[in-house]
């Protein structure tokens, strides 16, 4: 009895049944349908190339060692397949048992993929903790200044990594515990890596916390959620933040080792009575079991579904779902390896013996080492030229890299002092132009009275932060929960822009948040040269 083929729409799913159970049939595996699996699956993987989901369903229920069986004739298919299966766990459902595997490529010299987490929250909900061993090590080596340390509150981005391998084990060495370079040095054999982000939950940082969301493009958010304190503080606004800007957020309560029981039991009822009122038209899901995790991970792309996780980052209990759900996570957004390349830059760097460094993220395109591109805005408005001198991701040596991937680049014929946040590499022969003023459809998410013209705020877009004032109002003035058009222009110098982007603009408790319709008023060109632009850069740049 030959298996029936599902797949789904976007080829990431397939599910091989059998719904006629034979006396000659039973849980047995032949040749051909093992070729017949390795057909289709390879199909689905050239046109999902991160991974493909796979269930074998039989009628019935397994007798003696049939799973064990069934197991082992799938998974000896690996050595002579360009995939890798992994078994994730067997369950039943209705009259069907099935057998859930994970394929994924046979993974060649940094050839992984990436999935951004952010990790947002209240001060001491245990973000940090979630990210390290339990023990405050790892944690120490996430922080980028001295008074984090001592304090243990964060106040920037800190930033981790955790890899998989092709057979979804979770990839670790006890040599990143040693030394903070080694934290983000990806080991051979990765398939696919976590780049988790350690936002700040202070109130104070919250600026910073906005650009994590915004100018780092997370694939999903963890929110976490303190078992003894509730939804305190800043994390329904955060929530709130990741859910506008439409960004998939699963809940994690932490420290339910150092809770009593009824406490715990309080706020996951709160917690799911606020998700039901503020979103009633979302499902949400507590995770117990492995199949809960099958569950989430099923309704994760639709972002209709809630899913809860209850953890202890001291005792683990409850680390095993989270790492099971982390195992079968695909990444969200899709980039164009194709077409107009775009760099984010993120940091600068002056390194001794090689000079200027910047990271970020390639937003779209493919850059190649040596290649002549251009860095701008200038606070003129200008785009001055520079090539590749070389290009590391995750301390490698690489001589290309495609969009979706960060990386680090050393440039030529540019200094430090000349580069800002906010800045772009793109193209030598294109034509990039900045925009001081740009049209935008905004959402006020909250406001304690009214939004006028002129009226100021500090707008987040992208890697952009920088302060606009509002020029032109659809519906003077605007209210809480009011959605018009505005046209806002930048305070001090203009920016490169991208249409259909989103934009967050804040000030003190006023938050809003929308998506760029229309570039205005771009900056004149002129024909100054490139020496005159780089000496006005540094003159601005003293007084700053």
């Amino acid at each position: 009895m030959s298996f029936e083929t599902i797949a789904s729409p976007d080829n990431d799913k397939i599910c091989f049944r059998r719904s006629n159970l034979g006396p000659k049939d039973g849980f047995q595996i032949s040749d051909e349908d093992l070729v017949d699996f390795s057909t289709k699956i390879g199909n689905c993987l050239s046109q999902n190339s991160y991974q493909v989901y796979v269930e074998i369903a039989f009628v019935g229920k397994p007798v003696g060692n049939a799973s064990k069986d069934v197991q082992d004739r799938v998974l000896g298919t690996n050595k002579s397949n360009c995939f890798n299966l992994s078994f994730i766990l067997m369950y039943r459902k209705e009259n069907y048992t099935h057998f859930a595997f994970m394929a994924r490529p046979v993974p060649g010299p940094n050839s992984f993929y990436e999935i951004r987490i952010a990790s947002a929250g209240n001060v001491d909900s245990g973000k940090s903790a979630l990210m390290g061993d339990g023990r405050g090590l790892v944690r120490s080596k996430m922080f980028n200044f001295q008074h984090e340390v001592e304090s243990g509150r964060t106040s920037s981005v800190g930033e981790s990594i955790l890899c998989v391998d092709s057979l979804g084990n979770l990839i670790t060495s006890n040599r990143l515990l040693h030394h903070k370079n080694d934290c983000d040095r990806v080991p051979p054999g990765t398939s696919k890596i976590f780049d988790f982000y350690d936002l700040a939950g202070h109130e104070k940082y919250l600026k910073t916390t906005i650009y994590g969301l915004v100018g780092l493009k997370p694939d999903y958010v963890f929110l976490t959620i303190g078992a003894n304190m509730g939804m305190v503080g800043t994390t329904k606004e955060h929530l709130g933040l990741g859910l506008a800007l439409e960004i998939p957020v699963c809940f994690i309560i932490t420290k339910i080792d150092m809770c009593p029981d009824d406490v715990r039991k309080d706020t996951l009822k709160k917690l799911v009575r606020m998700l039901r009122s503020m979103y009633p038209h979302k499902n949400h899901i507590v995770i117990n079991n492995e199949e809960d995790v099958l569950i989430a991970f099923a309704n994760i792309q639709s972002n209709q579904l809630f899913t809860i996780f209850q953890v202890s980052s001291v005792s683990g209990k409850g680390l095993d779902n989270l790492r099971l759900f982390l195992k079968l996570l695909p990444p969200r957004q899709v980039y164009t390896p194709n077409g107009y390349f775009l760099f984010w830059i993120d940091k600068k760097y002056s390194v001794p013996g090689i000079g200027c460094v910047v990271s970020g993220m390639i937003v779209q395109g493919t850059l190649n080492k040596n290649d002549d591109m251009l860095l701008g805005p200038t606070p003129e408005g200008q785009f001055l030229p520079i090539k590749i001198k070389s290009i590391h991701r995750k301390r490698d040596s690489v001589d290309m890299v495609y969009a979706g991937q960060t990386c680090s680049i050393a440039l030529k014929k540019i200094k430090r002092d000349e580069i800002r946040k906010g800045m772009v590499i793109v193209p030598a022969n294109s034509s990039p132009v900045a925009h001081w003023k740009f049209k935008a459809f905004v959402h006020i998410l909250h406001h304690p009275t009214t939004i006028s013209r002129n009226y100021q705020a500090l707008v987040h877009t992208g890697s952009v932060r920088q302060t606009a004032r509002i020029e032109w109002l659809e519906k003077d003035p605007l209210r809480t929960s009011d959605k018009a058009h505005v046209i806002m222009k930048f305070m001090c110098h203009p920016e490169f822009l991208c249409k259909d982007i989103s934009i967050v603009f804040r000030e003190g408790r006023t938050k809003a948040i929308g998506v760029i319709k229309e570039l205005l008023d771009p900056a004149k060109s002129n024909e100054t040269n490139v020496k005159e632009i780089r000496s006005s850069v540094k003159r601005i740049h003293r007084k700053i």
